[in-house]
This record gives structure tokens, sequence and C-alpha cells, in this order.
């Protein structure tokens, strides 16, 4: 497993990238944890700084969140009409385990 040292987050690339996004142009690293061991980690600022990390287990659980507290944004991805407001909530249900950010 190769990691890659960016200006804040680290991330780790996949063995293999199974899953690529439609958009083939797209750098790998969003692809990255939507596939078995891909990680995408995010550094929170501030004095005491805490890792996030997003994997393909972590957006499970965050899919999980979605669907059992904020439905109306589960149906939003399902419908294939998301938007800026459903990527964050589903971001925030995979970190945090709730929407912190209204």
């Amino acid at each position: 497993m190769k990691e890659f040292r960016g200006s804040r987050s680290p991330k780790i690339a996949p063995r293999e990238l199974k899953f690529r996004s439609i958009d083939q142009i797209s750098p790998g690293i969003v692809d990255y944890p939507l596939n078995e061991g891909g990680i995408v980690r995010m550094v929170e600022t501030g004095t005491r700084p805490k890792i996030f990390e997003l994997r393909l287990d972590v957006i499970a659980g965050g899919l999980e969140v979605l669907a059992n507290r904020y439905p109306r944004h589960l149906a939003d991805l399902i419908n294939e009409n998301a938007d800026v407001f459903t990527a964050d909530a589903l971001l925030q249900c995979c970190l945090f385990g709730e929407l912190i950010y209204r």
C-alpha cells in the first residue's frame, strides 16, 4: 500500500482500484475510499487537531446514519437528485455520525 503525503492530509492508495468514478480524468484520490484498503485522511485545524479517516466501512456507516436519521438526504442520493447539501450531509454522517454543521 502506497501512502501519499499532501499538504495537510495523507492519502493511502488501495492495492487495486476496482471502483473508478465515471470521470476517469479525475484524480484517483477521489476513488480511494470507495476501494478496499483506500483511505483519505482529513486533518482538523486547531490547537488539538484530530485526524478523520474516510474509508469504505466508514462510508457504509455514514449511509446507515443518513438512512436512519436524515432520510430526505438519502432519498435525494438514491434518486440522483443530490446537491452540495446532500454531499455535505453524507460526509458529516461518515465523519461525525450526525449533522453537526447545518
